[in-house]
């Protein structure tokens, strides 16, 4: 059986976060459905960019998974806060920041697409476990501030990420890398 490449994303769960954040969204997540036979879309399985990634990527056939956080397992599903196109939906039973950790850990690549404190933490832990990673640049939110001047977070080295301001390629990059990660032994933390 071939295995589905597992693209997480991080991303805001506002709702309002502005033009260019929602548009970058947009494109990545229907470049990243055109992989839809190849790939699943794992997120934090909660609001804002979150939901408008999984609508997309489900509406063009994909299969999204949701890493929901206690606080959103026994949500009324009419609340706006709720994620209606999670096709799976794991109840992690963890908090907000504790349920990042399988999310990340479960992603093959992980791309950062705009987000505040919680993305930007999401992006550590893809660092520090070797997950490859692209942050997308250019949102006008806060995980814009992630790598200035290099490539690596700290002076380890530890993983590399790739940096591109164009959502169209982030969604190819997220594959490719993918397809290279699943093919060697498997990540060791740092």
């Amino acid at each position: 059986m071939k295995k589905l490449l597992h693209i997480g994303i991080a991303c805001s769960s506002e709702t309002d976060v502005g033009e260019v954040a929602t548009a970058a969204v947009t494109s990545f997540t229907e470049e990243l459905a055109k992989y839809r036979d190849q790939a699943v879309l794992l997120t934090g399985g909660t609001s804002g960019l979150m939901t408008l990634a999984s609508r997309i990527f489900s509406e063009a056939g994909g299969i999204t998974v949701g890493f929901v956080p206690v606080e959103h397992e026994m949500m009324n599903e009419n609340s706006s806060e709720r994620n209606s196109f999670n096709v799976i939906e794991i109840r992690t039973g963890l908090t907000y920041q504790q349920r990042s950790v399988p999310l990340v850990r479960s992603s093959d690549s992980f791309v950062v697409l705009g987000g505040r404190a919680g993305t930007i933490i999401e992006a550590y832990m893809a660092y520090l476990n070797l997950i490859p990673t692209v942050i997308l640049k250019g949102t006008g939110l806060d995980s814009d501030l992630l790598l200035k001047e290099h490539e690596y977070l700290d002076g380890r080295k530890l993983n590399r990420f790739s940096i591109t301001e164009d959502p169209v390629e982030a969604a190819r990059l997220a594959i490719r890398m993918a397809r290279t990660h699943i093919l060697r032994d498997g990540p060791q933390p740092g």
